[in-house]
């Protein structure tokens, strides 16, 4: 069994955060349920952004 390595945009070192999760919708969404999954994260970003911006 390998360690999977995640896909985290490197940080500096000085930095002692880390990202809180790790999402890839290809290794661990059904085939059938991915491109639900896209439109509802995509609906949340985009909901996200605008509520923030407004």
């Amino acid at each position: 069994v390998s360690e999977r390595v995640n896909n985290f945009p490197p940080l500096p070192q000085f930095l002692r955060i880390k990202p809180c999760f790790y999402q890839n919708i290809e290794e661990e969404i059904p085939t059938p349920h991915q491109q639900l999954v896209r439109r509802v994260y995509t609906l949340w970003m985009s909901t996200c952004f605008y509520m923030h911006t407004y």
